[in-house]
């Protein structure tokens, strides 16, 4: 694949995710692993065809394994609250203006 074509699919993956469809950040990593490989292929690394898929699942599962829980429950996860706040009562210490 050309490198332009890895760098559109990553671009598109990303962006399906973040804007569209909660997928728990797996299309986010999927599609960092494809700007990664389309970078290496920009940058001058002349891989055949086999070589560039055989790279990119690597790297994708690889990312997904090491990184994606820790992402995904650190961007996820409300701080601040213990438990779920969702239906309970809340007092407010200061006075709030309108």
């Amino acid at each position: 694949m050309p490198w332009w074509a890895w760098l559109v699919a990553g671009g598109a993956l990303m962006a399906i995710e973040l804007i569209g469809v909660d997928a728990l950040f797996y299309l986010v990593f999927l599609g960092f692993t494809a700007l990664v490989i389309g970078a290496a292929q920009w940058a001058g690394a002349d891989l055949p065809i086999a070589g560039q898929w055989a790279l990119y699942a690597v790297l994708s599962v690889a990312s997904m394994v090491l990184f994606r829980k820790k992402l995904y429950e650190r961007l996820r996860t409300a701080e601040g609250f213990e438990g779920n706040p969702i239906n309970e009562s809340v007092e407010v210490a200061d006075a709030l203006e309108p």
